[in-house]
Protein backbone atom coordinates (compact mmCIF):
# COMPACT_ATOMS: atom_id res chain seq x y z
CA UNK A 1 0.00 0.00 0.00
CA UNK A 2 0.96 3.09 -0.12
CA UNK A 3 2.14 5.68 2.31
CA UNK A 4 0.72 9.06 2.51
CA UNK A 5 2.28 9.84 6.01
CA UNK A 6 4.58 13.37 5.45
CA UNK A 7 2.63 14.82 2.21
CA UNK A 8 0.75 18.16 3.40
CA UNK A 9 -3.02 18.45 1.35
CA UNK A 10 -1.31 21.97 0.52
CA UNK A 11 0.91 20.55 -2.06
CA UNK A 12 -1.18 18.30 -4.19
CA UNK A 13 -4.54 19.62 -5.69
CA UNK A 14 -8.03 17.68 -4.42
CA UNK A 15 -8.29 16.20 -7.95
CA UNK A 16 -4.90 14.38 -7.48
CA UNK A 17 -5.68 13.15 -3.82
CA UNK A 18 -9.09 12.35 -5.05
CA UNK A 19 -7.51 10.27 -8.00
CA UNK A 20 -5.44 8.59 -5.60
CA UNK A 21 -8.01 7.30 -3.31
CA UNK A 22 -9.63 6.43 -6.27
CA UNK A 23 -6.60 4.03 -7.54
CA UNK A 24 -6.11 2.44 -3.97
CA UNK A 25 -10.13 1.58 -4.37
CA UNK A 26 -9.75 0.41 -7.38
CA UNK A 27 -6.72 -2.07 -5.80
CA UNK A 28 -9.01 -3.03 -3.05
CA UNK A 29 -12.13 -3.74 -4.67
CA UNK A 30 -10.13 -5.75 -7.91
CA UNK A 31 -8.59 -8.21 -4.78
CA UNK A 32 -11.88 -8.76 -2.86
CA UNK A 33 -13.70 -9.49 -6.41
CA UNK A 34 -10.76 -11.81 -7.17
CA UNK A 35 -11.46 -13.40 -3.54
CA UNK A 36 -14.98 -13.55 -4.18
CA UNK A 37 -14.50 -15.33 -7.37
CA UNK A 38 -12.20 -17.99 -6.20
CA UNK A 39 -14.67 -18.83 -3.32
CA UNK A 40 -17.59 -19.02 -5.42
CA UNK A 41 -15.68 -20.92 -8.16
CA UNK A 42 -14.82 -23.61 -5.02
CA UNK A 43 -17.49 -23.71 -3.76
CA UNK A 44 -19.51 -24.36 -6.50
CA UNK A 45 -17.19 -27.19 -7.18
CA UNK A 46 -17.79 -28.77 -3.87
CA UNK A 47 -21.36 -28.50 -3.42
CA UNK A 48 -22.50 -28.47 -7.70
CA UNK A 49 -26.12 -27.62 -7.43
Amino acid sequence: MRVLSGISPNDYSPIVFLSVLFIEAVDIASLVYGGFTLYYHFSGKLAPE
